[in-house]
């Protein structure tokens, strides 16, 4: 089956501009661009290169605002805390050797491009989602499906490496960078954003096919044989048609699996170890925090403690929104342990002790009790959900040739 998507993006040509800024008129979208432009602000100057990298990076992360958010939050408020994660991330590893060398390779300010180059990968990571909720169509019908999840990675660089790869380029290049370097060092950015979700060895792959976001793996006929196979996670298939559409083959492509060493992917490994941080209740909006606290008041008309046999029946919705949350919960089931999984982490902080990093976990007393179905069908207690998700994906890390800890501590 072969479906088609609007090309949203624009093409890696000279002759195409910028996107021009999406204007919004409801009150939620104006406040979440005032976080961003806010957000991006106080990390970079307002010189005349400093603004075009900035309009180009608001204009994608607007856009991404716009993902029904019937799923956990993948919305810009989600990629600027992965952003101060990652603040925080390179503050405990900046006495690291690994860190230093690469500060000393880019140069007298070398610290500080770095850091503006991991910040720019986590506000870019996830501007995919967009393409992957809004844009797919089977031929000849109205509906849209979306996309697989991994997909979103795919035209999250296809996304940077149209609307941002230059204008980041030549902002590296206005900070004494030379062009060489700040060339390298973009491209860095493009592979840690299209390789974020290359975490899990979900299949094997044969082969090794070129598309619009670049090198994926495949067991496609149309694919390179490769000498052996490698793992990945499975994604859609992105290639363009003679029309200038985007052709999508539904999960014939896989996301390489790589393990990401702070010694040669500094800005990758940062960016992975924060955005698996991004588990707290900061991520739930106030409607969702307040429906979940309700659904926990009224525990007493429930016949079990695991969030998957709850109906949630004698739950009161005081408005729209939260009826709308209430629904969600009542018939998908499925959702249920991200979002009281999200509820159960109060705060997460990185640490380094000993050469290892630590990201510790203050878990809430309120759902201490609770039990959830993991994705394996195991049934875990609520509060430590995130945390075993996290250390399989933390497995894909190394630094000195050790995986990062994550540690759980009731409050």
């Amino acid at each position: 089956m072969v479906t088609t998507l609007i090309n949203t993006s624009v093409p890696d040509d000279s002759k195409k501009k910028i996107p021009e800024k999406i204007v919004l008129n409801d009150t939620k979208n104006k406040q979440a661009q005032k976080i961003i432009e806010r957000s991006l602000s106080q990390h970079t100057l307002q010189d005349p290169e400093s603004k075009k990298l900035s309009n180009a990076i608001q204009s994608l992360l607007i856009k991404q605002n716009l993902v029904d958010s019937y799923f956990t939050d993948h919305s810009s408020g989600h990629s600027i805390r992965v952003s101060l994660y990652c603040l925080k991330a390179l503050s405990v590893l900046s006495n690291q050797s690994d860190i230093q060398q690469k500060c000393t390779d880019l140069g007298d300010n070398g610290f500080k491009l770095l850091e503006h180059a991991i910040l720019i990968a986590a506000w870019c990571h996830d501007t995919g989602y967009y393409e992957q909720f809004f844009g797919l169509k089977e031929p000849g019908e109205k509906d849209i499906r979306p996309l697989s999840k991994a997909t979103h990675s795919c035209f999250s660089a296809v996304n940077f490496n149209a609307s941002v790869k230059r204008v980041a380029i030549n902002y590296f290049v206005s900070r004494g960078l030379d062009f060489k370097k700040s060339v390298i060092l973009v491209n860095e950015i493009e592979d840690s954003i299209r390789s974020h979700n290359g975490d899990k060895k979900t299949m094997l792959y044969h082969s090794q096919i070129s598309t619009e976001a670049g090198q994926v793996l495949t067991n496609s006929d149309q694919g390179t044989r490769l000498k052996q196979a490698k793992w990945g996670r499975p994604c859609d298939l992105i290639q363009v048609s003679e029309t200038g559409d985007y052709v999508i083959k539904p999960n014939e492509a896989g996301i390489e699996y790589v393990e990401s060493n702070l010694s040669k992917d500094s800005i990758q490994f940062i960016l992975r170890f924060s955005d698996n941080a991004d588990i707290s209740q900061l991520r739930l909006s106030k409607v969702q925090r307040t429906v979940i606290r309700r659904c926990i008041d009224y525990l007493i008309f429930e016949d079990s403690l695991c969030i998957d046999d709850m109906k949630f029946q004698k739950v009161p919705a005081d408005k729209l929104e939260e009826e709308e949350f209430l629904h969600l919960l009542q018939t998908d089931i499925y959702q249920r342990k991200y979002f009281f999984g999200l509820y159960a982490i109060l705060s997460v902080s990185p640490k380094l002790n000993h050469g290892e990093l630590i990201l510790e976990i203050r878990t809430n007393p309120e759902t201490k009790h609770l039990t959830v179905m993991n994705e394996s069908g195991i049934n875990e207690p609520v509060n430590s959900f995130y945390a075993n998700r996290g250390k399989q994906a933390y497995q894909a890390l190394k630094l000195s040739h050790k995986s990062p800890k994550i540690t759980c501590k009731l409050k």
